[in-house]
């Protein structure tokens, strides 16, 4: 049997185009390499919530990336406007891969030989089911059909908690 290698920081990054999507990348990068512009807009980017918090100029957008009919991913973004900086929050993969190859439509059982112990299984609702990894402060879950065991969404959070108290929120509902 092949031991899993144990679970890091890197493993919530993730591969796409010719960059690494994480709560690391540089504004510049992510804007000059997916030519995004943070400005909401019918293509791909909404304004979740917006406002100054201590001086502070917020903007939280999501970006559904290329398009928002035909989405590889969704990912939330908080964007300082006072010092014109920012940070992904969260990001969703619909049609990229983690960075250890689990895509939407896989077997829960991949997902296991893939992670191994470090899963934690937690009821999402009535009819699925969810696998995390935690890392510090951040999550990587992916989410299961219980009847199909296929896993349906994986989701990344980058701790939007902190995100959110930054911006003096206390929930995002849509």
């Amino acid at each position: 049997m092949v031991a899993i290698a144990e679970i890091s920081i890197d493993d919530l990054d993730v591969p796409y185009k010719n960059l690494i999507l994480n709560d690391r990348i540089s504004l510049a990068e992510l804007t000059s390499e997916l030519k995004l512009s943070f400005v909401e807009n019918k293509e791909n980017v909404r304004t979740r919530v917006a406002g100054n918090v201590k001086d502070t100029e917020y903007d939280w957008f999501q970006i559904s990336y290329p398009n928002k009919e035909h989405a590889d991913l969704i990912f939330d973004y908080l964007f300082n406007a006072t010092n014109k900086s920012g940070r992904i929050v969260s990001v969703e993969l619909i049609n990229v891969a983690t960075k250890r190859g689990v895509v939407v439509g896989d077997s829960i059982e991949k997902v296991k030989q893939v992670y191994g112990k470090d899963l934690v299984e937690e009821t999402a609702a009535e009819t699925t089911n969810s696998l995390s990894v935690i890392v510090n402060k951040n999550k990587m879950s992916f989410i299961y059909d219980k009847n199909t065991v296929k896993i349906t969404e994986i989701y990344i959070d980058y701790d939007s908690n902190q995100a959110m108290e930054e911006m003096d929120i206390p929930s995002l509902e849509d």
